[in-house]
């Protein structure tokens, strides 16, 4: 735009130059058609600018090491023309706070991501605009709406991590009537007549009572190394990524906690159900401390980029 408005005063001024050195109607005619020349540019380039709609095409969501690109792309009527699109592509990571700013050089061209370390890129454009026919005078556009990208971690298995591979989803609870499994066992002191099997009871000559069968309610204590280090958090979050499968697959919570900056305790509880909204949370979190190895409490877990010594042990 810069360059088109140089070009243009460059020749309005020679117009003017040779209108005082040629008194003429040809000299004087060019002078007026170059003045109004932008107005009727901008005129005739408005109606193509209000039927042009943009969007940012990129993926939601990006493994860590893949390709990924946003491109801008372009629908616009081929009754109205205009000019060129103007612009920058603002990549913003709220856990590093690093910000880039790339020009927009083609409307349908791609600007690649960098998926180095997990992050949420939240992208968007500045200055963006229409130009007139001419490239001089900006004009009235929809923008494009700014979109985010998610650069999840690759799952990699902890040295340290909860094993219930052989405990039982089920634990046995005090009979509390409806459709809900239960088990037998012998009658004790305490129990209610309302638990016991009576059909049982009489077929085995003895008295047997139920206890409502029940999801085991297990919560994983996890504390998570969030520091500055882009390498560092990455490795934690892979083993956070591959915590997260495994307390799925065992149908269990979990309670993550980490130091932030200022040297305080934060924590995302997730019961059963909710721990997909872990990954996107901390992935939003700044940048905060190791974990002194005195918050580390009994069967609680360190997810770390390495092994430190009594946190490991």
């Amino acid at each position: 735009m810069l360059k088109n408005r140089l070009i243009y005063l460059m020749v309005l001024l020679l117009l003017c130059l040779f209108r005082i050195a040629y008194t003429g109607y040809v000299a004087g005619m060019l002078l007026v058609i170059m003045l109004i020349l932008p107005v009727f540019s901008w005129i005739i380039s408005l109606p193509g600018a209000l039927f042009t709609r943009f969007s940012l095409s990129v993926p939601d969501q990006v493994v860590r090491g893949s390709s990924a690109a946003i491109t801008l792309t372009l629908r616009q009527s081929r009754l109205f023309a205009t000019g060129p699109v103007r612009g920058k592509l603002k990549t913003e990571c709220p856990v590093s706070g690093q910000t880039s700013y790339r020009k927009l050089k083609g409307v349908y061209g791609g600007f690649p991501l960098d998926t180095a370390h997990c992050c949420v890129y939240h992208c968007s454009f500045k200055r963006f605009r229409v130009m007139d026919l001419m490239g001089l005078l900006p004009m009235p556009c929809h923008r494009p709406s700014p979109v985010d990208v998610t650069i999840l971690p690759l799952p990699q298995e902890p040295p340290e991590h909860p094993d219930w591979a052989g405990a039982s989803t089920l634990v046995a609870k005090p009979f509390s009537g409806g459709e809900n499994p239960y088990d037998l066992r012998e009658f004790r002191t305490g129990d209610t007549l309302k638990a016991v099997h009576w059909k049982k009871s009489a077929a085995l000559d003895k008295t047997v009572v139920r206890d409502t069968l029940e999801p085991a309610v297990r919560i994983a204590p996890i504390w998570l190394d969030w520091t500055g280090d882009a390498d560092g958090r990455d490795a934690a979050l892979d083993q956070l990524a591959w915590c997260l499968i495994y307390l799925k697959q065992n149908n269990a919570g979990l309670l993550l906690q980490w130091v932030d900056a200022r040297g305080r305790t934060q924590s995302i509880y997730a019961p059963q159900g909710e721990l997909d909204d872990v990954m996107p949370q901390m992935l939003c979190q700044r940048a905060g401390r190791q974990v002194p190895y005195g918050n580390l409490g009994l069967r609680e877990i360190l997810l770390s980029a390495e092994i430190r010594g009594e946190a490991a042990k």
